[in-house]
């Protein structure tokens, strides 16, 4: 029938095994970003920061006294009512 040698089967293996270590290497090198696509992300990444910009200036947006909001005269005018003291709250740690 067929007749392979030793020698033969050897060298087949070789050249499939290298083969293959081409191509593993070659899929793990990081495939380069097109122009486009790097347009794109800084586009993406620009709206997310306006965004958040908005958001923030929101937050820190002084807001209109109401009545509701302000203290009360009777606080003010009477002395023995002080303001309650601020709780102080523990120390963060940091978390390696």
């Amino acid at each position: 029938m067929f007749g392979f040698s030793l020698t033969g089967v050897v060298i087949a293996l070789a050249a499939v095994s290298a083969v293959l270590v081409f191509l593993v290497i070659d899929a793990r090198k990081p495939k380069r970003v097109e122009k486009w696509e790097k347009a794109a992300i800084v586009k993406q990444l620009l709206d997310l920061s306006e965004q958040e910009e908005g958001i923030n200036r929101q937050a820190s947006a002084p807001r209109p006294r109401t009545p509701a909001t302000t203290p009360a005269k009777s606080s003010r005018s009477n002395p023995s009512m002080k303001r309650p003291a601020k709780q102080a709250f523990p120390a963060q740690q940091k978390v390696r």
